[in-house]
């Protein structure tokens, strides 16, 4: 016989699931921060080849672009270490989307005029 408190207990997401998800949304978010630093590498050769430098939105803006999506998939990897498999699922999912819908308005809003001094 089932005890109330097995019957009432969350099922965690067993843990080569959780791996799984790590790896493949780790390698989409990685993506991410690999663009976020050739941003930041194209914006900074741009800056000296005309002769000016970045300012200190441009740095902020950048170095944001690079931290949110580790931060993203570490927040993930924190706050669902105990949730199912379709809310892990979701959770990295939303949180790949953020960071791509995020990092599309970070460049649309501050164009190369804004970054640069």
């Amino acid at each position: 016989m089932v005890r109330r408190d097995e019957e009432r207990a969350p099922r965690v997401a067993p843990r080569w699931t959780r791996v799984a998800l790590a790896v493949v949304f780790g390698l989409l978010l990685a993506a991410d921060v690999w663009e976020a630093i050739g941003n930041l590498l194209g914006v900074t050769g741009t800056a000296a080849a005309l002769g000016t430098s970045m300012s200190a939105v441009g740095w902020a803006v950048l170095v944001f672009a690079i931290v949110l999506p580790v931060a993203a998939f570490l927040g993930v990897l924190w706050f669902g270490r105990r949730a199912g498999l379709v809310s892990l699922v979701i959770a990295y999912a939303t949180a790949t989307v953020v960071v791509a819908a995020l990092s599309l308005d970070l460049l649309a809003i501050y164009g190369i005029g804004t970054l640069l001094a």
